[in-house]
């Protein structure tokens, strides 16, 4: 073996820079790797004979920065689809949140502009997509709903974003679009339970096997994910409190991460919902007992037989099941509406300005980045709350309403 094979590798930070021994002392070799804008194909390089590593390392920083222009300019013909498969990996979003990009680039987009180069993406094509998409882009060639048309928006409008970042292209076209907007949410888009209402389906769900999460979701405005996420660690029995730390969704499987905004919260019990979680943890302890199994607190409240959360899917069929339940034993004058579990939070937060929380309060509880959220969202209700602060005041000058 010749001296001129044993190489080292430079001190640390010097990246691809070898030192190896000659005859004449030391010599430094630089190894870099250089990418085929044609094929894409990477393939190796080096140079040797640098007497310094200080000069090998400058060739080195000079070859690194002629490869990222290379990089650069191969990136310059990529197109829309190509663009957006490189994209969405590295989206710093949950999981359920990607998959409901890459739905929407796939059904919407990329089969309209998924061939265009991102150079070549103009915003009269852009626009041409949303009347398209307006006109016949929803199921079976019907008009799409302005609340997915608003989505697709969204999310081309991000990705474009994207590659101005990475300079690609030198603006965002989407910014030239007039923006499809989705209708507020409100009474109009969704319905609520009454108290009455609430109470008729806990009543017809008392003998479900889980009675505790109905009450959990009904009295705590939690969202789907975020109850089934819950772990008996995150209940404070004695100061009557539970800390929301995580939430579970469906992406190629069941996917436990962290709640919507990112943070954990802090919500207050009530007793009734506290004795109800006491009495599930007891019959818990019994079953897990029963089989040889001792109980571990970090174990999710509501679980499978294998100690894995509950699929959503499996809690709205459900809780659909159970409508038709207390429906049942209802009179004609008294039916539940038909609602989605989500409307459980919404049944809440109506419940809570009809009885004069502040909306600050309400916020928090819900998780809402701020109070402008929650109005927006809510007006329909605060309504009445300016109409009863009218009143109040009214009878406080001048002693009537």
């Amino acid at each position: 073996m010749s001296n001129d094979s044993k190489t080292k590798r430079a001190a640390h930070g010097q990246g691809g820079v070898y030192a190896y021994k000659v005859a004449a002392g030391t010599r430094y070799r630089v190894v870099w790797w250089i990418l085929d804008a044609e094929t894409g194909v990477k393939s190796q390089r080096s140079k040797r004979g640098f007497r310094t590593q200080k000069e090998a390392v400058a060739f080195r920083r000079e070859v690194a920065r002629d490869a990222d222009l290379g990089r650069q300019l191969s990136r310059r013909v990529m197109t829309l689809s190509d663009f957006a498969a490189d994209w969405l990996p590295r989206l710093q979003v949950r999981e359920s949140t990607r998959k409901i990009y890459s739905t929407r680039l796939r059904r919407s987009v990329e089969p309209r502009l998924g061939r265009v180069l991102l150079t070549k993406l103009t915003p009269s094509m852009i626009d041409r997509l949303y009347r398209e998409l307006e006109a016949s882009g929803g199921r079976d060639g019907a008009p799409m709903s302005p609340a997915t048309l608003s989505l697709t928006h969204t999310v081309l409008r991000r990705l474009l974003a994207q590659a101005v970042k990475d300079k690609l292209i030198g603006g965002n076209p989407t910014d030239s679009v007039t923006a499809p907007t989705a209708p507020k949410a409100g009474a109009a888009h969704w319905q609520v339970w009454n108290a009455d209402q609430v109470k008729a389906f806990l009543a017809a769900a008392s003998e479900h096997k889980w009675y505790s999460l109905w009450v959990t979701y009904a009295m705590t405005a939690l969202r789907r994910g975020e109850g089934l996420g819950l772990r008996w660690s995150d209940v404070d029995f004695e100061r009557r409190k539970l800390t929301v730390f995580r939430s579970v969704g469906r992406s190629e499987g069941l996917v436990v991460g962290p709640t919507k905004s990112g943070r954990a919260r802090s919500l207050d019990l009530d007793d009734h919902t506290i004795k109800v979680l006491r009495q599930h943890r007891v019959r818990e302890g019994e079953r897990l007992l029963a089989q040889g199994r001792s109980f571990d607190p970090q174990s999710y409240i509501w679980q499978t037989e294998a100690g894995r959360p509950i699929g959503p899917s499996s809690v709205n069929r459900h809780f659909k099941k159970l409508i038709v339940r207390a429906n049942s034993g209802l009179g004609d004058d008294q039916q539940l509406p038909d609602i989605r579990l989500h409307d459980l939070r919404h049944s809440w937060a109506t419940l809570a300005f009809q009885r004069h929380a502040p909306v600050n309060v309400v916020q928090q509880r819900l998780g809402h980045a701020s109070p402008s959220i929650t109005l927006n969202v809510y007006g329909h209700a605060t309504e009445t709350m300016q109409q009863q602060a009218a009143s109040d005041v009214a009878e406080a000058v001048f002693g009537m309403r």
